[in-house]
């Protein structure tokens, strides 16, 4: 099934942002796509914060600028999300931050690599899906 040229939603669950930066391909595909046009990210305060946490993890070694480069870039190709309407269906209960996003900004899909997220593959109109299917699905 492809999507066509038309404006995809979808959220992007802070393992994906972080698979990003450490540049998987299929994210990097994922990203030429917002780059374009032809998908919308959309994220919450939380998942921002979380990602800023991750960001900051020794193990990156990211420099004080490199964190707020990555930090301006993402915040500038993705829409804030007010969460009006919170959900507690994942077995891991800090994950449902991107169900809550994700329903909240009535996208299309989230795109995760997180078991807990993906046995759900759908919720509230919302596909559930990796960044792989993701990719095949907008091709």
């Amino acid at each position: 099934m492809r999507l066509g040229k038309a404006m995809i939603k979808a959220v992007i669950d802070t393992n994906v942002l972080v698979s990003f930066l450490l540049r998987s391909k299929n994210i990097e595909s994922i990203f030429r796509k917002v780059s374009i046009g032809a998908v919308q990210i959309f994220l919450s305060n939380e998942i921002i914060a979380e990602f800023d946490k991750v960001l900051n993890y020794k193990k990156f070694k990211f420099t004080y600028e490199e964190k707020s480069s990555i930090m301006s870039y993402i915040l500038d190709i993705s829409n804030i999300v007010d969460i009006k309407e919170r959900f507690d269906v994942v077995r891991d209960k800090n994950d449902n931050k991107f169900i809550d996003c994700a329903v909240n900004a009535h996208a299309d899909f989230l795109i995760t690599g997180d078991s807990d997220l993906l046995v759900l593959k759908e919720f509230g109109g919302v596909k559930i899906v990796t960044p792989s299917e993701f990719l095949k699905i907008i091709f």
